[in-house]
This record gives structure tokens, C-alpha cells and sequence, in this order.
């Protein structure tokens, strides 16, 4: 009788054990492929990013081409007085 209780203890230990080692491989499972995932999404931002780097590249840029346009507006307004108008 104690050896069958015995058995019956040994294969029960076995069965947590394997379930406990299925849920951490599941869980290592999904760990490794939500760092896959993770880690394709964040190229996808890089990426993303530089775009939009490229894009608004000329913005830098209005400030300078405010300043051309305001000293044009100020040449036209010297020449027409100039010319008396």
C-alpha cells in the first residue's frame, strides 16, 4: 500500500512539473514573440521618423525665405517710390 502511495505521489509530482514547464514555455513563447513584435514596430517608427525628418526639412527654412521676401517687399516699395508712384 505505501508503495502505491508512493507512485501515486511520484506521478503526480511528474504531472505539476511538466505542466509547470508548458506554461513557462508558453510563456517564454510569448514573450519572444511579443519582443519580435516590439522590435519590428520600432524600425517601423524609425523609419517613419526619418521620413518624417526629410519632410519637413524645408520648414527650417522658412524663417529665411520670410526674411528674402520681406527685404523684396521693402526693394519694391523703395523702387516704386522712387519712381514716383
Amino acid at each position: 500500500m505505501a508503495d502505491a502511495v508512493n507512485e501515486t505521489a511520484w506521478i503526480v509530482g511528474f504531472l505539476i512539473a511538466g505542466a509547470v514547464v508548458v506554461v513557462v514555455v508558453l510563456l517564454l513563447g510569448t514573450i519572444i514573440y511579443l519582443g519580435r513584435r516590439i522590435e519590428r514596430q520600432a524600425r517601423e517608427i524609425v523609419a517613419a521618423l526619418e521620413q518624417t525628418r526629410e519632410n519637413t526639412g524645408p520648414l527650417w527654412e522658412v524663417q529665411a525665405t520670410n526674411l528674402v521676401a520681406r527685404e523684396l517687399l521693402a526693394d519694391a516699395r523703395r523702387a516704386r517710390s522712387a519712381l514716383g508712384g
